[in-house]
């Protein structure tokens, strides 16, 4: 039989100075220590634990946590020393440095039933603001005395972290699986979900309540919004499904759809639905939801009408915003102007009347009434709310600095946009320098490629970053470029590299001795005829311009004068068009080269002087489209026979011919003009007298011309443009009828 070895020497007398600690003699446990210090070969942690306890108790803390310190070096296993010093360093207030050290506790594998460690490390993480932290002694202590948490507060303390919004979802979720019946929980959890958590972290949430406890109408609402802003349209008509058979007639439920509806089903349906909401709702609520329809209609006259009627009891905010967009629809776009800039007076704080006129202010050219109106709310908005108003400023400039800046701003927040990202995208693609293209990245990010995913390959936007990729390593390859010139002749099919001659050309244009006349005659093209109403008006506000003639052509009318007047090839690429806006494409080129004149496309108002626009132009007339665009196609005005605009026709018709699969864009829209113009320019001699060209920020062009009005044809989805979005019938309205009904005394 072995004999049990004896324990070693130091033993007795830790447990002697254990005692002495615990009988608070501090004199008899240090004579203890220095016993068992002098027997024992090699200092132990237990040794290291009450020295560091002994210097605690004489008031030696900081010399206490260095001896902790070099224990947690020398036993990196063993969970007790960085415990110990978490605890000691948390009591002197620095709770961050302890929470690293419950980091090393955890990384030794402690005890998983110590329940004060768990409670320590709690404690510790929410004074140090550590997500990771709170979780990980959150479940510890779940799972070992439930009862100590007050959950609310914990959860409440995690989810205003920084970071902490994303776990404080599943946590809640854990804490109302175990306790389903805390209903200050559960309206905690409501609250945070619909208020403050980001779209993305909440929808588990949301989908988690929503299925545990039923129809919110505020949480629907809020997973409505955000599976709209996702594109997830199947499970958006889903919540709002549920919405209006619990609440058909609660005002934001209604609002709400009227909102972000109304294109998805008939006008026939509408109209019934507001006639059978009419004696269930408020009379001002219902003229409110008719005046929303009438808008999205493109009724504006009833719109207006039904608008002023309300005028002598005063108009909330967003009856004033209505209020403009008929007036705008109207093609009143100075009247319009005038009336937002008194609403913002009125109210600097409605951020959406603000916005809506800041964005119109920009679109019409009013450069200097937009930036008043920013300054003019300082202090009276968000500053996430007005560094986005700064943001599209400096974009509607091309102002690249300025938006850099901005968007800075904006991502260090976290406020950012998809839509910002692209309008970023865009101003980088035609305004940066190749060279500066990394420490713009290095300064605010890949606008698109860091979301991840495929967004930065989708849409013009991607196309444009795909572009400016591979031009850039073009570039470095090539080590640069003599000059624009050169680099044009090098990549001809380059947008990047004609943007910037064209830009450079620009700064540097001549005056023209010779100033060929632009014919006083206006094209315009619809498809079918006739053209919908609203488009109808805008035509009419082109045919009433004064001392010019108007000519609006339909598809048999634009085959004809193609098969006549260019021949045979030139209507085949017309034919082969994949839909009415490369039509149209193809179009305004050949008529400007014949006849010369005035392009304007038909869902544009004019509600300017044309001719005063006219009287200062050079030749070919071309604008630079904003937000990192590039020449613009909207406009165009041109003598007859220009040679830019004859190689234009050109590119477009052989793109068409080989069916090309690229967007419109670059195919035959504003890509292929801004190329076609840069190949004129290197071609050609300069000061080009006998065919001059003049280019004119948007902002001249929009204080003449109301350019991408809302039109209703644009968002319902039979319009050739929705190509890939649901067609399916939307059983939002059917189902709110149906409830509406449901609910009638009679």
């Amino acid at each position: 039989m072995t004999d049990t070895p004896a324990p070693p020497a130091w033993m007795a007398h830790a447990a002697a100075c254990d005692d002495a600690l615990e009988a608070d003699d501090l004199p008899a446990a240090e004579a203890y220590l220095q016993s068992a210090l002098a027997v024992a070969e090699t200092v132990p942690a237990k040794l290291w634990l009450l020295q560091a306890e002994v210097l605690t108790r004489r008031g030696a803390v900081r010399e206490a946590e260095e001896v902790l310190d070099v224990a947690c070096i020398s036993f990196p296993a063993n969970f007790w020393p960085p415990y110990r010093l978490a605890q000691l360093l948390h009591a002197r207030g620095d709770s961050a440095q302890a929470a690293q050290y419950f980091d090393l506790c955890h990384a030794a594998g402690p005890r998983a039933d110590l329940l004060p460690l768990h409670a320590l490390d709690l404690e510790v993480s929410l004074a140090a603001q550590s997500p990771a932290g709170v979780v990980r002694a959150y479940r510890a202590l779940m799972a070992l005395a439930p009862q100590t948490i007050d959950n609310a507060q914990v959860l409440a303390q995690l989810a205003a972290m920084p970071g902490g919004a994303v776990q404080a979802v599943p946590l809640y979720q854990e804490a109302l699986q175990a306790t389903p019946d805390d209903r200050p929980l559960l309206e905690a959890f409501i609250t945070f979900l619909t208020t403050t958590c980001p779209p993305e972290a909440a929808v588990p949430g949301l989908e988690f309540v929503q299925q545990s406890q039923g129809g919110d109408l505020g949480l629907l609402l809020r997973l409505a919004r955000i599976y709209r802003q996702l594109g997830v349209a199947d499970k958006q008509e889903a919540v709002l499904q549920q919405a209006v058979r619990d609440h058909p007639t609660a005002p934001d439920l209604l609002r709400y759809l009227f909102d972000t509806q109304l294109a998805t089903t008939d006008s026939e349906t509408l109209t019934t639905v507001v006639g059978a909401l009419r004696s269930r709702i408020p009379d001002r609520l219902h003229t409110e939801l008719a005046s929303q329809l009438a808008l999205t209609l493109m009724d504006f006259d009833t719109a207006s009408t039904l608008l002023r009627a309300h005028s002598a009891q005063g108009k909330a905010p967003h009856e004033a915003q209505m209020l403009a967009t008929a007036l705008i629809g109207q093609g009143r776009h100075a009247l319009a102007l005038r009336y937002l800039s008194r609403c913002t007076r009125h109210w600097p704080q409605a951020p959406g009347l603000v916005s809506f006129h800041i964005i119109w202010a920009l679109k019409l050219g009013r450069i200097e009434d937009a930036r008043r109106t920013i300054e003019a709310c300082d202090g009276k908005l968000p500053e996430a709310v007005l560094t986005a108003h700064r943001f599209l400023l400096a974009g509607m400039q091309n102002d690249l600095d300025g938006a850099i800046a901005s968007y800075a701003r904006l991502r260090a927040n976290k406020d950012l946009t998809e839509e910002q990202r692209r309008h970023m995208a865009k101003l980088i693609f035609s305004l940066a320098d190749i060279t500066r293209l990394e420490a713009i990245k290095t300064r605010i990010g890949d606008p698109l490629g860091e979301k991840g995913g495929l967004l930065h390959r989708a849409g013009l936007p991607g196309a444009m970053a795909l572009e400016l990729q591979l031009e850039s390593r073009d570039y470095a390859a090539r080590g640069g470029y003599a000059c624009l010139a050169d680099w044009r002749h090098t990549r001809p099919h380059s947008v990047v590299a004609a943007i910037r001659l064209i830009d450079d050309w620009r700064a540097n244009a001549p005056d023209w001795p010779h100033q060929p006349a632009i014919p006083r005659r206006i094209f315009q093209y619809w498809d079918k005829s006739p053209p919908p109403q609203i488009v109808s008006r805008m035509c009419q506000s082109w045919a009433e311009a004064p001392g010019f003639e108007h000519d609006l052509y339909d598809r048999p009318r634009a085959q004809r004068f193609l098969r006549e007047t260019f021949g045979p090839v030139w209507l085949r690429a017309f034919d082969m068009a994949r839909n009415p806006a490369e039509e149209a494409d193809l179009l305004r080129l050949c008529l400007l080269v014949k006849f010369g004149g005035v392009w304007a496309d038909a869902d544009d108002w004019l509600y300017g002087d044309l001719g005063a626009l006219l009287d200062g132009a050079h030749g070919l007339t071309l604008y630079r489209e904003p937000l990192g665009g590039t020449l613009g196609n909207n406009f165009i005005a041109a003598p007859p026979g220009h040679p830019a605009l004859i190689f234009a026709a050109k590119l477009v018709r052989a793109a068409l011919l080989e069916r090309s699969a690229d967007i419109a864009w670059s195919k035959t829209g504003p890509g292929v003009l801004t190329r076609a113009l840069a190949h004129f320019l290197v071609q050609v001699a300069i000061p080009l007298t006998d065919h001059p060209v003049t280019i004119v920020d948007a902002a001249r062009i929009g204080r003449v011309v109301a350019m991408h009005n809302p039109v209703r044809y644009k968002t319902l989805p039979s319009h050739w443009a929705a190509d890939g979005k649901r067609k399916g019938e939307n059983r939002v309205w059917p189902d709110l009828l149906d409830a509406l009904q449901s609910a009638d005394p009679a």
